[in-house]
């Protein structure tokens, strides 16, 4: 069965965010580029939802995939048929979890 994809409040904010950092400081070409390629990449979860690490220190099934320089968190819930994307992040910024 294949996975739905649900994007958490959280991670669409982060999207965001990442989308006008890229825009403020290197163009509308790689604004889009960023936006774009995130969601490219988290289209293609579902189809093999568990090939990224585990991150054991969150309660259920959560892992980290990464982009280019962006780290992409979700959690799979084969329960429900979902894949959901909880988070996103530029790698190298300063985050609490």
């Amino acid at each position: 069965m294949l996975l739905r994809i649900e994007w958490a409040d959280e991670a669409l904010q982060d999207l965001e965010r990442l989308v006008l950092f890229q825009l403020v400081h290197n163009g509308e070409r790689a604004a889009q580029g960023v936006a774009q390629g995130l969601y490219d990449f988290v289209e293609q979860l579902p189809l093999a939802p568990r090939v990224w690490r585990q991150l054991r220190q969150f309660d259920g099934d959560v892992r980290r995939a990464l982009w280019s320089r962006y780290e992409v968190r979700y959690e799979v819930d084969e329960g429900i048929g979902v894949v959901r994307v909880v988070r996103l992040f530029e790698q190298r910024e300063d985050r609490e979890v």
